[in-house]
């Protein structure tokens, strides 16, 4: 059975529902996405039980080879990640990736002089990255998960803790930012990246020229759908609000031009280069596809 949740950034049972959200995910009944009434939160609500996302997830979220075909060409994204954690940082230490896949992003650190470390929910992506990049990776089930505990086994804290596309899938990601905080150095760094699937600019143009030009184009080729194990949709505003709650202090956030999702396009060259423009220049005007945070944990 379903479970209803309260707001996991002020606590409040009240929301409205967004139907348009809904139909675009594509999400069966009872399930829904709505919006805190009082802080502005979007969550899915109610949403799959724990159980429920646990077999979700052994059987449906990865697929090896597509999934090997993104993060191969992702080199480049992940040293000017580097790039900028280091500017904010005196010297290289200790580094963390929750929900770090097959550790691609780590073994880039790794060449760089960082001490890594990776969690992983899949055992598949976990084993490839031991294997193939001979990295640390522990294969625990990162949606309920005692960090404190965990670090503990490696008797090491942390100077960064990343989160890729992580954190909107968390049973509460209020909680596992309290967490990281606890594990992080003082003035250790968060880096967190997200979908930005409330205020992307390519979504808001298409909806405004035709609903059913929307439902067509958008769905088709972003969400084959349902896009149920999205449990959070964040805003630049609502990742600054749970950081902030948890005393850290924002030293970047911007939105980026980047199209991982998208796996094909009905349109063909003309249609690539449309989708290309939209979110080079969305992501010049703070909305882009994607949102990226960079926050250091206060004394």
């Amino acid at each position: 059975m379903p479970e209803n949740i309260s707001c996991d950034l002020c606590g409040s049972w009240e929301s409205r529902i967004l139907q348009d959200k809904v139909e675009e995910l594509k999400l069966p009944s009872p399930f829904k996405v709505v919006q805190c009434t009082r802080c502005g939160l979007v969550y899915q609500n109610p949403r799959m039980t724990e159980k429920e996302y646990e077999a979700y997830y052994n059987s449906n979220y990865f697929s090896s080879q597509n999934y090997l075909k993104v993060v191969e060409q992702k080199g480049k994204e992940y040293i000017n990640k580097y790039n900028l954690i280091e500017r904010h940082l005196k010297s290289k230490g200790k580094l963390l990736d929750i929900g770090c896949g097959t550790g691609h992003f780590l073994k880039i650190g790794k060449d760089r002089g960082w001490e890594v470390y990776g969690i992983e929910l899949s055992k598949w992506a976990a084993d490839y990255g031991r294997r193939n990049f001979n990295l640390d990776i522990r294969n625990i089930d990162i949606r309920n998960i005692n960090l404190e505990e965990v670090a503990g086994t490696w008797g090491v804290g942390f100077d960064v803790v990343t989160l890729n596309h992580v954190l909107e899938h968390l049973p509460s990601p209020s909680g596992a930012i309290k967490m990281i905080s606890e594990i992080l150095h003082e003035e250790g760094l968060i880096l967190i990246e997200v979908p930005n699937e409330l205020d992307q600019l390519m979504a808001f143009l298409i909806a405004r020229v035709r609903k059913w030009l929307y439902n067509r184009l958008y769905n088709f080729y972003i969400y084959k759908g349902p896009l149920i194990h999205h449990t959070f949709f964040f805003t630049k505003d609502s990742l600054i609000k749970i950081l902030e709650r948890s005393q850290f202090q924002i030293l970047y956030i911007r939105t980026l031009n980047e199209d991982m999702f998208v796996q094909r396009n009905i349109f063909g060259v003309g249609g690539q280069l449309v989708r290309k423009i939209l979110y080079k220049v969305g992501a010049l005007i703070g909305r882009g596809p994607i949102i990226e945070v960079l926050a250091r944990k206060r004394k």
